[in-house]
């Protein structure tokens, strides 16, 4: 293989890889990135009497239907929830502190208005307590419920060994034609 070609399939495998690793890390997609956080806040969250006084709804007021309940799952600090109406809210966890950690929401109602969920939820070894404003464009209200069966548990990494920070770099295809692509030039590469 002459410089020239080396040069040119190198040129060409670094544009695709740039591409690929732009984009791999959308949030939106399978491929997406979160970072670790100390806590697990993943449960079903209803309005409870004890550590709530919400006139007995979950949700204070919302436009569309009643929201009864918010089913969140947690990956590392990305957190997907569904209401009992079947509408997803997508966001994140923002600091923690101890048992306790901060979270954004956004999603709609059954009505169509953009809501934004924004508050804190703190665990211990019994339950979750999540509290929160529900915010859409012409008012707001207050969340509260909790969830039973919360636990402390941590996603966070173990303790690094003989010095090694256990990191990784995983680089996301969006699609076979770009994994085909990366491949067949890998091949070419290494058989000129």
């Amino acid at each position: 293989m002459n410089n020239r070609s080396l040069a040119f399939a190198a040129g060409l495998l670094l544009g695709i890889l740039a591409l690929s690793i732009h984009t791999g890390c959308s949030v939106d997609s399978a491929n997406g990135s979160s970072r670790t956080v100390g806590i697990s806040v993943g449960g079903i969250y209803r309005y409870d009497s004890g550590p709530c006084a919400n006139d007995g709804r979950f949700v204070t007021a919302n436009s569309g239907r009643a929201v009864i309940s918010l089913d969140l799952r947690q990956a590392g600090d990305s957190l997907e929830a569904i209401d009992n109406n079947g509408i997803i809210f997508r966001g994140t966890i923002g600091s923690v502190v101890d048992n306790s950690a901060s979270f954004n929401l956004e999603g709609t109602t059954t009505a169509g208005n953009a809501v934004l969920i924004s508050g804190n939820i703190a665990v211990n070894a019994s339950k979750g307590v999540m509290q929160a404003t529900w915010v859409e464009n012409t008012f707001f209200a207050t969340l509260c419920g909790s969830s039973i069966g919360q636990s402390v548990t941590t996603n966070a990494p173990p303790p690094p060994t003989n010095g090694s920070t256990n990191a990784s770099i995983t680089i996301g295809f969006q699609d076979s034609e770009q994994l085909a692509a990366y491949r067949d030039l890998a091949w070419w590469i290494d058989n000129g």
